[in-house]
């Protein structure tokens, strides 16, 4: 019993022996990972906006509404498009500051273009619209018809002395030759006259009131000296 009292008492020593470590001697960590920090994400930079006011009147100062404003950055094919109030402004926002042109459109109202705006800088530009002008004349035609006398039944023309002396007919002091010019009045290769159609024997030829007509061939053969 000794024997085995002793036995059980020197495996308790030695497995107390076993588990027991000295102090001062260092301890083994089980390793670590190293601390990863989170990388600050990049912040984006978004560039800056402007904005611009149109106000558009017309030549008397009037505002123009419903008017087309067209704004076109210098480099790029980018337009930006607005139709005027009834108070004649409009307002472009949320543009990147740069060069624009300007363009103002209204129909009777001639194109309005403003070039070299350094939206950014400008805050407002003022557009002047000038009317189209239209050039009319107007000419009233009355037109009155000629009166006619019932009791007139015959129609007549005639050459005063002037007119004889004047007009330039080719057989000179032969007033035969002077009559033609008078309308309705022709002449044949005879010399002889006729008006409106009708053969000489039916003319009655009268100088200040007395017949001048040939009794014998009922023709005009009298020359005036």
């Amino acid at each position: 019993m000794r024997v085995c009292w002793k036995a059980a008492l020197l495996l308790v020593l030695f497995c107390s022996i076993a588990r027991w470590t000295p102090r001062g001697a260092a301890q083994e960590l089980p390793a670590s990972r190293p601390a990863v920090l989170p990388q600050a994400g990049q912040t984006k930079t978004s560039p800056p906006e402007a904005s611009l006011e149109v106000k558009v009147v017309s030549e008397n100062g009037v505002p123009v509404a419903s008017a087309q404003v067209i704004l076109s950055p210098a480099n790029t094919a980018e337009n930006h498009e607005g139709e005027t109030s009834h108070a004649g402004e409009y307002k472009f926002s949320g543009l990147t500051p740069g060069v624009y042109q300007l363009r103002v459109q209204k129909e009777s109202y001639y194109l309005a273009t403003v070039s070299g705006i350094h939206v950014g800088e400008t805050q407002s530009v003022d557009v002047s619209l000038n009317h189209q002008e239209e050039l009319s004349q107007s000419v009233k035609v009355v037109y009155y018809p000629p009166m006619i006398d019932p009791s007139q039944t015959t129609s007549s023309s005639g050459l005063n002395n002037q007119e004889i002396y004047n007009l330039p007919y080719t057989v000179p002091r032969d007033i035969r030759y002077a009559l033609p010019l008078v309308p309705g009045v022709l002449q044949d290769a005879t010399g002889q006259l006729h008006i409106d159609g009708s053969p000489t024997s039916q003319i009655v030829d009268q100088l200040d009131g007395f017949d001048i007509t040939d009794p014998v061939t009922q023709e005009f053969l009298v020359r005036l000296a």
